[in-house]
């Protein structure tokens, strides 16, 4: 976590230095849904359209984004449209190598609101799921923000698997 928090300081700074008017780590709630939420690392906001940006450090940079933040910036970016209906929403992705300062930007990014409805409907069953304590058919991948997860002890892919997990949106 400390890798993706100097990340972002580097992104911030460089932002700041630039004179450019951003918000940073601003929590972006479903109106209906209190459990659908995000909090979306930087957001540039002018009279007709809000954009985000979520920064990823990593250890090379890849070609093409994983298929894990595409879906993070979506979801970002539906939160935001439900929120403010009137604003084109647009997003981003930086990644940054903090070892080689290799930097890439995966942009262009619209909101969908087919993509969104998907990744809601995905976080309203797992929260139906985890409610209900069935969580045998939950989907998991891999994280180290399984340490965050208040769910993790009863998480069967945790409990018969040593390595971390997390669920998958």
């Amino acid at each position: 976590f400390k890798r993706g928090d100097l990340v972002e300081s580097i992104v911030k700074e460089a932002l700041e230095n630039g004179n450019i008017s951003h918000v940073s780590q601003l929590e972006s709630i479903h109106p209906e849904k209190p459990h659908v939420r995000a909090h979306l690392d930087f957001t540039f906001t002018n009279r007709n359209e809000i954009g985000v940006l979520e920064c990823k450090s990593v250890s090379f940079t890849p070609k093409e984004p994983y298929d894990g933040w595409e879906k993070q910036i979506y979801y970002q970016m539906g939160l935001l449209a439900l929120n403010h209906r009137k604003k084109k929403i647009k997003g981003a992705v930086i990644a940054l190598d903090l070892q080689t300062g290799d930097v890439r930007i995966f942009n262009g990014y619209k909101h969908n609101p087919l993509i969104f409805r998907e990744l809601e409907a995905s976080a309203d069953r797992i929260l139906q799921s985890l409610q209900n304590k069935d969580i045998q058919n939950l989907k998991t991948n891999k994280s180290a923000l399984c340490s965050y997860c208040q769910y993790r002890e009863n998480c069967p892919a945790f409990l018969n698997n040593s390595t971390l997990i997390m669920i998958t949106i």
